[in-house]
């Protein structure tokens, strides 16, 4: 039983590292468009960004692209498909707005398409 569960400890450490890995290339991905997306963060700090998870603080990432917590305790905490969920829904407000909507839209089209082959390959048993 123990090779099990080394097995499948190894199984789930790669897991969370490629979901944590790809957290990151969709925030490189979209950090042109933070700026724009980001609100004021709950707290008073006067810092902005967003919250990847609703009510849970140390979910945030900020304007500039970084995030309150590694990406990889993340993806252990939370969904992978929670986290860019959420990114797409925060790129999507901005679409009955002008001058960033474009940018955002392009974005969140991109964010799409990375959730959407995420969900194709974990139906087939990839994830």
């Amino acid at each position: 039983m123990t090779a099990d569960y080394a097995r499948q400890d190894a199984a789930l450490s790669s897991k969370a590292e490629a979901d944590a890995a790809l957290l990151l290339e969709v925030v490189e991905l979209i950090k042109p468009a933070l700026p724009a997306i980001s609100g004021k963060l709950p707290g008073g700090n006067n810092e902005r960004g967003f919250l990847l998870v609703e009510g849970k603080g140390e979910t945030a990432l900020y304007e500039d692209g970084t995030l309150d917590e590694e990406a990889l305790w993340l993806v252990r905490h939370y969904s992978i498909f929670t986290l860019l969920e959420a990114i797409l829904r925060q790129l999507e407000t901005q679409k009955g707005r002008t001058a960033a909507a474009e940018k955002a839209e392009r974005h969140a089209q991109k964010v799409r398409l990375v959730l959407t082959m995420l969900r194709k390959e974990f139906r087939k048993g990839g994830g």
